[in-house]
């Protein structure tokens, strides 16, 4: 189209126009014509204030991260991110497993949709000091700080805008969170990542450092963490995942290697880094006012198949705050072919109201992970009773009975609670079923769930220990007056408990259950198993029960836990009526504090248990 107007123009008008303006009108003409043949690629990319989106520059390195790695580029693929903005440069070597294959293939199906992709395999550096494939040896420390100023030298010479240095078992969930990083404006700024692990404090930023750059205890860590305190924080230390803002002059001042002359440290990346922002007057900034991701609590595995196995956890744990963790849909999913089984019971069931599909999905996908093959039983709802259908069944409240810590009496949702384990009782009966484990839906796994079950059951059959009932989690009241079994490792004789978390019961436990006719004199289906092994306190209501001789034993430590405790900020009951938490008197209130202050207590006395033992 130029040429054909350069023509017209040269042959019309070349009487009136001198040749150089018709070379004016031409290179007019020109850039007019490549702004016609790119405005289809640039309509794909958003602009900011009216330019062209930022370039982001995402290094990444990889090691014996293959188990990791279809999840880590998952989040990858679904940031919300124009893609021709984006430079990867991807870094592994010194693998035992097939991180390599991994990383080739999502290479391999995505290479088109960035603006470029730089991978390399390089595994002539080799790491010979390691004494494990994940050991923090002295090579491998200096091998990732050298990566990462290649990376660091490879994103100006591109002249990217940013530069988002990335490990890859951090996970960023919240597909918003490069634009959000970069509308704060911050010369160095972090999503705050925490570790889904039941008490740890574990995240990708410290709050204070020493002389000599390590972490330092600060009273500022804690609120930041469990967002007391939301915001945009600066802080003297940011790693795993953060993003740099190379725009800046200042920024030309950052190095890993070499070491400045006034860094007095060890050969560490994170503090040679930090040490070079601090001299280039380069402010760190963790940013918590949202959700972004999550990270794993730093383990040295001894092998590949052990970090596979803490990874399997690190996925069940993180569902209980966010969705199930996917493959990439680029990466063949990896196969595991272990089997479902049912733990050696004759049936599993899984309780859960059809109405909690997220409950639902969640419990879905960790039995799964934990190749457990149960049944969903649809639970009762209580929102749904009536009272032709309660009269029905013959339900009738126990006489005199009042909920302890609301002064009322029994619910709708602990009627549907109880009929929902009443239901499988009879099951248990009509199926002749030797055993059974039961899972309700607002549940925690502790790690190696399966071992400590596993390690249980051979105890019981080596032992010949007979049961009705096994508690393997529960709300433990009288810690300090439990025994355990003597020469039995993983039980103990439990006191008066509440929570029907999850348990193993038998086809004697299901027929002394429905024995006592206990629709006839209902109460909570919590309250009634201490009465039927005769460690109720109450009498006036315990009377009403007999004989109360259920053979009942109580895994040690538990096996699982609830997703909240009363108090926590998610806390929800299908059961107990959200009013009874706000009509409580000043007596009733001391004593609801002094009850969550113990159930963080019992969490601490849980955790340090299971890692005493693991």
């Amino acid at each position: 189209d130029t040429l054909v107007i350069l023509k017209s123009l040269s042959s019309n008008m070349k009487e009136r126009w001198s040749w150089w303006a018709i070379a004016v009108v031409l290179a007019l003409l020109c850039a007019v014509d490549g702004q016609l043949e790119s405005s289809d690629e640039e309509s794909v990319t958003p602009a900011i204030d009216g330019r062209r989106t930022p370039t982001v520059f995402l290094a990444m390195l990889a090691r014996n991260t293959a188990h990791t790695l279809p999840y880590f580029f998952a989040y990858i693929d679904k940031l919300d991110y124009p893609k021709d903005r984006m430079y990867l440069w991807l870094r592994t070597d010194n693998n035992v497993d097939n991180t390599s294959a991994v990383i080739e293939e999502w290479i391999g199906n995505v290479r088109h949709l960035y603006h470029q992709v730089d991978y390399a395999n390089t595994s002539e550096y080799t790491i010979t000091d390691a004494s494990t494939p994940y050991e923090w040896s002295l090579a491998r420390y200096d091998n990732v700080i050298r990566l990462r100023q290649a990376a660091l030298d490879k994103a100006r010479e591109v002249w990217a805008d940013y530069l988002l240095f990335i490990d890859c078992d951090n996970f960023l969930t919240d597909p918003q969170v490069l634009k959000v990083l970069i509308a704060e404006q911050k010369p160095i700024i972090a999503p705050m990542l925490t570790a889904n692990r039941e008490n740890s404090f574990y995240s990708n930023y410290w709050c204070g450092v020493d002389e000599r750059g390590y972490y330092k205890r600060t009273e500022e860590y804690l609120p930041i963490l469990h967002r007391k305190n939301r915001g945009c924080h600066k802080v003297p230390m940011v790693h795993s995942t953060f993003l740099i803002d190379l725009r800046l002059e200042a920024s030309t001042k950052l190095a890993y290697w070499p070491p400045l002359p006034s860094y007095i440290s060890d050969d560490d990346d994170l503090l040679l880094f930090a040490h070079s922002a601090r001299e280039a007057g380069m402010a760190m900034f963790v940013i918590n006012k949202e959700i972004y991701g999550f990270l794993p609590h730093p383990q040295d595995h001894a092998t590949v198949e052990a970090a596979i196995i803490a990874f399997g956890h690190f996925k069940i744990d993180a569902l209980v705050d966010f969705p199930p963790v996917v493959a990439s849909e680029y990466i063949t999913t990896p196969i595991d072919d272990t089997p479902n089984d049912t733990l050696g019971f004759d049936h599993v069931y899984m309780i859960n109201l059809e109405r909690r599909v997220d409950r639902r999905n969640r419990m879905f996908a960790a039995l799964e992970e934990l190749h457990i093959e149960f049944e969903w039983f649809k639970a009762i709802d209580g929102r749904q009773l009536n009272d032709s259908y309660t009269a029905e069944l013959g339900i009738k409240m126990l006489p005199g009975w009042k909920d302890p810590w609301g002064d009322r009496p029994l619910t709708k949702g602990e009627i549907g609670c109880f009929l929902s384990h009443y239901f499988i009782w009879e099951k248990v009966v009509e199926e002749g079923w030797k055993s059974i484990l039961i899972f309700e839906d607002d549940i925690k796994f502790v790690p190696f769930f399966r071992d400590w079950m596993e390690l249980m059951l051979e105890e019981i059959r080596d032992n010949g220990i007979k049961w009705d009932l096994i508690y393997i989690g529960r709300k433990r009241l009288f810690i300090d007056d439990e025994i355990p079994l003597e020469g039995i490792r993983t039980l103990i004789y439990p006191k008066y408990s509440y929570w029907t978390l999850c348990y193993m019961l038998s086809q004697s436990g299901a027929k002394k259950l429905l024995a006592q006719r206990p629709l006839e004199k209902m109460l909570p289906v919590d309250e009634y198993f201490p009465i039927m092994f005769n460690e109720h306190p109450r009498e006036e209501w315990s009377k009403y029960f007999w004989p109360k001789d259920l053979i009942t034993f109580s895994a040690n430590p538990l096996f699982v836990t609830p997703t909240h405790y009363v108090g926590d900020e998610y806390y929800f009951s299908d059961t107990e009526p959200l009013h009874v938490f706000k009509t409580l008197n000043s007596k009733q209130k001391e004593e609801l504090e002094e009850r969550k202050k113990k159930n963080y207590e019992d969490k601490e006395e849980y955790i340090s248990a299971v890692h005493s033992e693991l």
